[in-house]
């Protein structure tokens, strides 16, 4: 792996970040971008295990960990939208 996949992969991240901490209003742009941050992190963790011979199964529990995640925030999405009907989760009933 050279210097500029790795500069990319890091550039990648802070996007995503930067896009995590603009979009706190609504739920599902911000789950949207945790997740993509989660895969930048993901790559970030392939691109330095294969850089050095590590073990996988670190990305296997890293995986894990992040489907755990997201199913957790989709189940609260859904919970909010049932119970409290507020407009930040009105427009999410458009899209289901």
């Amino acid at each position: 792996m050279n210097k500029y996949e790795m500069m990319f992969y890091f550039f990648m991240t802070l996007i995503f970040l930067f896009n995590f901490s603009l979009n706190y209003k609504y739920i599902l742009m911000t789950l949207i971008s945790l997740e993509f941050l989660v895969m930048s992190i993901f790559f970030n963790i392939y691109s330095l295990s294969m850089n050095s011979n590590m073990n996988m199964f670190i990305l296997l529990y890293f995986l894990t960990f992040c489907v755990c995640e997201s199913t957790m925030g989709l189940s609260l999405i859904v919970m909010m939208n049932r119970f409290e009907m507020t407009p930040m989760t009105q427009s999410l009933t458009m899209i289901m």
